[in-house]
């Protein structure tokens, strides 16, 4: 017992439309994942200038506070014990 060429379109459709759903969630997924990534390296090379040039760990979590978004400021209060 076979589909009728409008069941097996239907189905055909339906199959496209979920699985652009699944390629275009994982783009996004991927997409935030690499995005955290560049921005912790971006992050972690300029500390690492900043101790290079002889800033102390207290002067470097001022500077990121200042331009860090709301999450990674939150981590260094936590980190250095302010609030």
């Amino acid at each position: 017992m076979g589909l009728e060429s409008d069941q097996r379109f239907s189905l055909l459709i339906v199959g496209i439309g979920c699985l652009t759903g699944v390629i275009v969630t994982l783009a996004c997924l991927i997409s935030s994942v690499v995005s955290k990534a560049h921005q912790r390296r971006i992050e972690a090379e300029l500390k690492r200038e900043m101790l290079d040039r002889g800033m102390s760990a207290e002067e470097v979590a001022r500077v990121i506070e200042a331009t860090a978004p709301d999450e990674t400021a939150g981590q260094l209060k936590a980190i250095y014990g302010r609030k």
